[in-house]
């Protein structure tokens, strides 16, 4: 006969009491399971956005994360070119590169895509819709060896934009877009603002690559659209040294001696630059159609239009010639973890989107880079301008500092700028830069491509 066991209370309290320990634990992580949502996957998206850009940014990150609460799109912002590319360039040092970032695609990119940091883009870009979307004559800048890296967005053309109101009261004729100042009828120009108690032109020397932009549109009027692709890329017979390099330097002295620039340029940001043309104080300010956003969403009133960059007398360049490229490109970087790189594609894809394009056109005022029709009304008439005229230039230069490697570029810039400031002659600049190309093309770094 089996005997019942006798349970003392103490037991049985301990029973209860081991219970009720179980039932607080397991609640405990119950309550902290509902309290700590699973982490949302982030993705960084790093650009050097302004006013109208930025908006546009936002826009897509509230679209993209409603249809996809698991992530959170991290928008970076940076001030200037230097920076980003500074910050960039640490974070892949650091093994913690953003997702998607912009570039402008040519040398610098490609130092990126031979150090092994930026993904391979070629399965995406031709997709159905990329190839209907994106012309292959665009993606020319983010391409090497056939493989594709970035999706390119919009275009940029290099003019000098003017403030009208400016010009009348100075009494400076504004001269046709299918006709370009004389070098002399230039100077007469700056000499005429300057007595009427205005700035010339606005420059942000800062960051040098405003600068340069004077120095290229000089050695193309002087040596014409083949000069400086065949010397970058050794073309036998041609080198930096070459007489057109040298005037060039000097030619653009000649604006810095003549006061063309506002006081202090050298040191000016950007912004700066940006604020003297934008509140009426300079006449002209030579840059892309990027401006153009933020122009009209501060003043929407402005007074702008658009001139070419004189030609210079006995140059072989042709005077429809403009500086411009494929602007902004996305890219996404390699080595990111595999969670992130799938949401990255996607995000990518969402803000190719046709309906993404034409609201980003209608925000920055810039022309696209692919097959997607704007509706005209959504351009204002000075970029329908800058578009006619860019249909008529006989070539596109890409930016030196952009096409170049990034030891060239640096080379370009910090020449040129020591010339601004007199502390290097042109002939010092020319010699800097042919060391810097002979060196990288001992290195096998040049050619960039074979001319």
């Amino acid at each position: 006969m089996v005997q019942p066991v006798k349970t003392s209370r103490r037991t049985i309290l301990f029973a209860v009491i081991a219970a009720v320990v179980v039932l607080v634990a397991v609640g405990a992580v119950l309550l902290t399971s509902v309290q700590r949502p699973a982490e949302k996957i982030k993705i960084e998206w790093w650009d050097e956005w302004g006013e109208a850009r930025l908006k546009w940014a936002e826009e897509m990150k509230a679209a993209f994360e409603k249809q996809h609460p698991e992530v959170e799109i991290v928008i970076v912002e940076f001030s200037s070119d230097e920076e980003f590319k500074t910050k960039f360039e640490a974070s892949i040092a650091a093994g913690q590169p953003p997702a998607v970032f912009r570039t402008l695609g040519g040398g610098v990119l490609k130092s990126y895509v031979d150090g092994g940091h930026v993904e391979d883009l070629t399965d995406l870009l031709n997709e159905d819709w990329a190839v209907k979307q994106i012309p292959r004559a665009m993606l020319r800048q983010s391409t090497w060896g056939g493989r594709h890296y970035a999706v390119p967005f919009d275009l940029w053309v290099g003019h000098f934009y003017i403030n009208r109101e400016l010009f009348q009261k100075a009494g400076v004729e504004i001269p046709p877009i299918t006709k370009a100042w004389t070098w002399d009828e230039f100077k007469e120009a700056i000499k005429k603002f300057k007595a009427a108690g205005i700035i010339p032109i606005a420059v942000g020397g800062k960051d040098k690559w405003e600068l340069s932009f004077y120095y290229m549109y000089l050695v193309d009027r002087l040596a014409g659209s083949d000069a400086f692709r065949k010397t970058i890329n050794r073309a036998p017979g041609y080198s930096f040294t070459d007489e057109h390099w040298i005037k060039a330097g000097y030619l653009f002295k000649e604006l810095v001696d003549l006061g063309a620039f506002q006081e202090g340029f050298i040191g000016a940001s950007y912004d700066e630059a940006q604020n003297l043309f934008f509140t009426g104080k300079a006449a002209m300010w030579l840059q892309g159609p990027w401006i153009l956003g933020d122009l009209f969403a501060s003043f929407p009133d402005f007074p702008i239009d658009i001139i070419n960059f004189p030609i210079v007398p006995g140059g072989k360049g042709d005077p429809t010639m403009l500086l411009g490229a494929v602007q902004h490109h996305y890219a996404i970087a390699k080595n990111i973890p595999a969670s992130v790189k799938k949401y990255a594609y996607e995000f990518l894809r969402f803000i190719t989107r046709e309906e993404s394009m034409v609201r980003y056109a209608e925000l920055s005022k810039a022309p696209l880079a692919q097959n997607v029709k704007v509706p005209t009304e959504q351009y204002p008439e000075v970029l329908m301008k800058v578009i006619e005229s860019a249909s008529r230039a006989s070539w596109l230069q890409m930016a030196y500092d952009e096409y170049s490697p990034p030891k060239f570029a640096q080379v370009h810039l910090d020449s040129l700028a020591a010339v601004a400031a007199g502390t290097m002659t042109p002939e010092q600049m020319a010699e800097a830069q042919e060391a810097a190309a002979r060196e990288l093309h001992q290195q096998g770094v040049l050619p960039i491509e074979q001319v």
